[in-house]
């Protein structure tokens, strides 16, 4: 054709090409690391630490093949559908009108197979609001937005915005609540025995901190359709450290990829924990074990698999091993105490 492009030119000016059996030698031109920053900011940082470097620095967004390719006839819902008609049906008070305008869209699946799967969603929902019902009658009112501008010691700036939480008598001074809610588990094991899946509350722990930070007794909720997790009211000060301190994390993931994926950190703190609780005649069990099962599953798609950033910056588990212990307790260790 007669077009020129000079997009080889920058890829190889932005991110020098991998070393033969290596991860990629990610490096960018050298750019002042911001030092103001947003909740958003920090929500990426914990939910995929390895998206800040290409998405915040490089303005660079990956796709993957898989996400592009749609079933002409489409007879079932992976896991993100569900998650989002879940929510729908979760946002909105009228569930029969939901469910038919989620038809009448295409989000759900053909015939028969979208009635079941509406029908199976909705019953699961209900379950869902059941759990909400008793947290509202405490705190009945809504509390107006509350604005976050934080500063810290190394000159660092949080800014952001809290909306949708519920208090007493509708005035910050009093003990509020923030009610988080999906269709999906938010325990892990038989009976929730495994603790709380981490992945499903990053969102709900930045704003929990920032709220805390600011003065609010919050009280967090997660509601899921296995149960609750909740994060009690922290000290403003306590609560500010602990931003700080993924502050610095955010500053070091913005300045090279993070080698950590929240799943696989979170499986590492687990495997930790259920050491740290055996008898002294059993042998601990390895931390890397759990969490590499986690990062590189054949059997269910590890977190490699399902990130194309992640597969852009690291060649398998053996790129992370080394990193991942402090990373997992950097990021992720006092979520992991609270619940």
């Amino acid at each position: 054709s007669g077009f020129e492009t000079f997009d080889a030119d920058w890829a190889a000016s932005q991110i020098p090409a991998a070393p033969e059996g290596g991860a990629v030698a990610a490096v960018a031109p050298v750019l002042d690391c911001p030092t103001a920053w947003t909740l958003d900011d920090l929500q990426r940082l914990l939910r995929a630490p390895v998206e800040v470097f290409f998405r915040n620095r490089l303005q660079v967004t990956l796709d993957q093949l898989d996400d592009l390719a749609e079933p002409d006839e489409p007879f079932a819902l992976n896991a993100l559908q569900q998650h989002l008609v879940g929510a729908d049906l979760l946002r909105n008070d009228n569930r029969i009108n939901s469910l038919a305008r989620l038809k009448g869209s295409g989000q759900l699946p053909l015939a028969a197979f979208g009635e079941r799967t509406g029908q199976a969603l909705m019953a699961v929902a209900e379950q869902v609001r059941a759990r909400r019902a008793p947290w509202l009658a405490q705190y009945p009112q809504p509390l107006a937005a509350q604005a976050v501008d934080l500063s810290f010691g190394d000159g660092t700036q949080l800014a952001g915005v809290l909306d949708g939480f519920h208090s007493h008598t509708g005035h910050p001074a009093d003990a509020c609540l923030q009610l988080a809610e999906r269709t999906g588990a938010v325990l892990q094991g038989k009976k929730g025995a495994g603790g709380a899946r981490g992945h499903v509350l990053m969102v709900l722990w930045v704003r929990h901190l920032a709220a805390c930070a600011i003065g609010l007794r919050l009280t967090s909720v997660q509601l899921g359709v296995d149960g609750q997790v909740v994060l009690h009211p922290m000290a403003a000060q306590v609560a500010h450290e602990v931003l700080s301190r993924l502050l610095q994390v955010l500053a070091r993931a913005w300045a090279a990829p993070l080698p950590v994926a929240p799943k696989t950190a979170w499986a590492f703190l687990q495997s930790q924990a259920a050491n740290a609780q055996l008898p002294p005649d059993k042998t601990p069990k390895d931390p890397h074990d759990a969490a590499q099962v986690v990062f590189e599953s054949s059997q269910f798609g590890g977190e490699w698999d399902q990130s194309a950033y992640l597969q852009r910056a690291f060649v398998s588990y053996a790129d992370v091993r080394e990193a991942l212990p402090e990373l997992a307790h950097a990021l992720y260790g006092d979520l992991f105490n609270q619940v």
